[in-house]
């Protein structure tokens, strides 16, 4: 019986993961750094608040989430993962994996399962001025 309980809740943890990734492979390193260095992705954060960020090419990041901003830095990794650190304590530090859906959208999700931004536009360039 202890068995089945850990298998069932193993199953429950990866459920919500695989759903929200859409059942899709998330995109290699080369594709990130592609969309990410040099433009700005803008869309919605994890607190639903309309967001955009621009990713320098130098590893720095600034954005802007409703009426607050912050700077940063960011590291995509080898696996294609993207790691977050916001200088705000008041933004979320995170890594995510991109996974683009059939709508056009990307879901950033991180490595519990949750969506922490899901991107509307890929922006050439800075042009919101961040």
């Amino acid at each position: 019986m202890k068995t089945s309980m850990t298998l069932l809740s193993a199953t429950l943890f990866v459920i919500p993961t695989a759903s929200q990734a859409g059942d899709k492979e998330p995109q290699s390193a080369d594709a990130v750094r592609a969309a990410l260095v040099g433009n700005t992705d803008c869309g919605r954060n994890a607190d639903g608040l309309d967001t955009c960020i621009y990713f320098g090419t130098d590893g720095s990041m600034s954005g802007r989430a409703g009426t607050y901003t912050s700077k940063g830095s960011y590291e995509i990794k080898d696996d294609g993962s993207i790691c977050m650190n916001w200088e705000n304590r008041q933004w979320k530090s995170y890594c995510t994996r991109r996974y683009p859906e059939p709508s056009g959208e990307v879901l950033a999700i991180d490595s519990g399962g949750q969506v922490q931004f899901r991107v509307k536009q890929n922006l050439a360039g800075n042009p919101k001025g961040l």
